[in-house]
């Protein structure tokens, strides 16, 4: 499917909404290459004070599976949205150019789950385990932000809202987090399309925000959006 691709970006490493509840979450149980097993021995926090537990690591909707990456992935993710040109035109790094490059990637990801300033997760679909995206955040004391990635072959089917509708349904059960925000490309009407439908209200437009250097060398314009309560 062409078009706007549905990412949203933050200076992190994934910068990729239905306003129904999640169907739950899942505790993980650990299995050779994984990461569940060495998480729940780690005493991980985003940064606030919230303890990382199991249950936080997967989250069920209907049609998705999240769950954190491994380094299993870099194939899957390298073939199905790290090399595209399209994908990765509102994001804030250039293209993998090759599949080092996508395993370096995963490494932050692990760093980020291990330290719990950043997590990541892989979305994957529940009835072929593929991985189709990632979404992660970043919580900063009150409020977290987000960032997610989609794979092109599979934009257009609610699959971005469905997942980042979990997390940030789960960061506002959070004691003490008041405000899940994100910001896009202000020619990025995908992305703003999947932040209205999860919830989120267009704040404004903050300008020079971010550089992407798919679409420019100069900061660009982003709209800012975000669900408090």
């Amino acid at each position: 499917m062409n078009g706007p691709p549905e990412v949203a970006d933050y200076t992190g490493t994934v910068t990729g909404f239905s306003s129904e509840p999640t169907a739950g979450y899942e505790d993980r149980k650990a299995k050779p290459g994984s990461l569940c097993g060495s998480v729940e021995s780690l005493l991980g926090r985003l940064e606030g004070g919230v303890k990382l537990t199991p249950e936080h690591q997967v989250f069920l909707t209907p049609r998705l599976k999240l769950r954190p990456p491994t380094m299993d992935d870099a194939e899957a993710l390298f073939s199905g949205y790290g090399q595209d040109h399209e994908v990765t035109r509102y994001l804030v790094w250039r293209p993998h150019r090759d599949l080092d490059e996508s395993r370096r990637f995963l490494g932050t990801c692990l760093e980020g789950w291990a330290s719990g300033r950043e997590l990541t997760w892989a979305i994957t679909l529940s009835d072929s385990g593929n991985l189709i995206g990632m979404v992660a955040c970043r919580r900063q004391g009150h409020k977290a932000d987000l960032g997610y990635v989609l794979a092109r072959p599979h934009w257009g089917n609610g699959y971005m809202t469905e997942a980042v509708s979990a997390v940030a349904d789960w960061l506002l059960s959070l004691p003490g987090l008041y405000r899940v925000w994100a910001v896009c490309d202000t020619a990025n009407t995908a992305s703003a399309r999947v932040m209205e439908k999860v919830g989120m209200t267009r704040e404004g437009i903050l300008k020079r925000w971010n550089v992407h250097p798919n679409a420019s060398s100069e900061p660009r314009d982003c709209y800012v959006y975000a669900r408090i309560r």
